[in-house]
Parts: C-alpha cells; sequence; structure tokens
C-alpha cells in the first residue's frame, strides 16, 4: 500500500485518488466504465433470454459486468500513469 507522510492509505481512499488521476487524464472516464458495465450486463441477458434463463444469467452478469468494467479501469489508470 502507498504511504503518504508515513501514514497507510486506506483502500477507498486510494481508489478515490487512483479514479481522480484517471479522471484528468481518460475523457469521459465515467461513461465510459458505465458502458462497460451496460453492455456486459445487456449481452450477458440476451444470452439468457436466448437460453431460456434471461434472470438467472443477468444476475450472473452483474459481478461480471463489475469485474470486466474494474479491469479496464485498472488498464486506463496504468496507461494513465505512464
Amino acid at each position: 500500500m502507498s504511504s503518504r507522510g508515513g501514514q497507510r492509505q486506506g483502500t477507498w481512499a486510494q481508489l478515490r485518488e487512483t479514479y481522480s488521476f484517471a479522471k484528468k487524464h481518460v475523457s469521459l472516464l465515467p461513461l465510459k466504465l458505465l458502458g462497460i458495465f451496460g453492455s456486459v450486463v445487456a449481452l450477458m441477458y440476451g444470452i439468457g433470454y436466448a437460453t431460456g434463463h434471461p434472470v438467472a444469467v443477468a444476475v450472473l452478469g452483474i459481478p461480471t459486468g463489475f469485474l470486466c468494467a474494474t479491469y479496464w479501469f485498472g488498464k486506463a489508470a496504468e496507461r494513465a500513469a505512464y
């Protein structure tokens, strides 16, 4: 964990700091994250609709969408840092 002035920074504080840093370098960051999340959930719902289980697969799509958006955010923040 990074430290500032000898004090350890909490996970949420570190996430907020990374988000604000990445937001300066990536245009429309919140909309892109929401778009990735929504696209994955919609895709999973479509797969569920095609297989006859739209609600069950959409429920699985929510954590999958969060995972994809988090992965993309990490890569965007890494690119912004370099």
